[in-house]
């Protein structure tokens, strides 16, 4: 099968580095991106805790950005198709009239952003969000007993 860009599984593998990485680069993306998933599918002997460091320690060694580049998804693209979701319309199958439609590329845009590490992952901000909550709780108690840092 033959794409747009001509980008053979040779060219990602030369990119990516081994045939080790590039395999696991396609696990990853089978499973929408869930590294100790994609570990544990290519190593069934171990265990998860440690399939979930390997598989972090092993996707840091990949430049995503260049095998994007690859496929022109870049952060021009990324902006190119926030700008176009946001003028996005549809027809309205009674009276024919155009209206905006947002939610037609929200799914591409919120996967590619996340692919490019321009959007985070929703457990990701929570996370963040409660360690912020609780940097506030303990400058207020802080406050209230007259503590220094």
């Amino acid at each position: 099968m033959e794409n747009e860009y001509n980008i053979t599984l040779e060219d990602i593998e030369h990119i990516i580095g081994s045939k080790e990485k590039t395999l696991f680069y396609l696990t990853w993306l089978k499973h929408n991106r869930n590294g100790t998933r994609a570990y544990m599918e290519l190593h069934p002997e171990v265990k998860e805790s440690s399939a979930r460091v390997l598989a972090s320690n092993l996707l840091s060694t990949i430049d995503i950005n260049l095998i994007a580049d690859c496929y022109g998804l870049n952060h021009q693209k990324y902006y190119e198709m926030l700008q176009a979701g946001l003028e996005a319309e549809k027809r309205d199958q009674y009276t024919g009239e155009m209206y905006p439609d947002h939610q037609t590329r929200l799914k591409y845009l919120d996967k590619l952003g996340k692919l490019l590490r321009i959007e985070r992952e929703k457990e990701q901000q929570k996370d963040e969000d409660l360690k912020t909550e609780a940097f506030k709780t303990i400058e207020l108690m802080r406050a209230e007993y007259n503590l220094e840092e």
